[in-house]
């Protein structure tokens, strides 16, 4: 059940990064702050359930696997550089 709203979660900031680093929508202060609120939901949405380490423990995937993926996918996409993605303004 966790699964499921981390990886959405996550797709929405990773689309929304992308789409800023490629120059398709604007840089904006509003949009950077969703994008921040996106990623500390998918840390509330984790550290908000109970025995967190056996879960961890239990089953990895969903509780830790997953969620650290989506953040570091939003992370390696926020510092790439731009000349490295090949969209406008390179």
């Amino acid at each position: 059940m966790i699964a499921g709203p981390v990886m959405i979660l996550g797709a929405l900031a990773y689309r929304s990064v992308k789409k800023r680093k490629l120059g398709e929508v604007k840089s904006t202060f509003v949009r950077q702050v969703l994008e921040f609120t996106l990623l500390l939901l998918i840390c509330l949405i984790i550290l908000a359930q109970n025995n967190l380490k056996n879960l961890i423990a239990t089953d990895p995937v969903p509780n830790l696997i997953i969620p650290l993926w989506a953040i570091l996918a939003y992370l390696i996409m926020a510092l790439m550089p731009k000349r490295l993605l090949g969209g406008p303004s390179a």
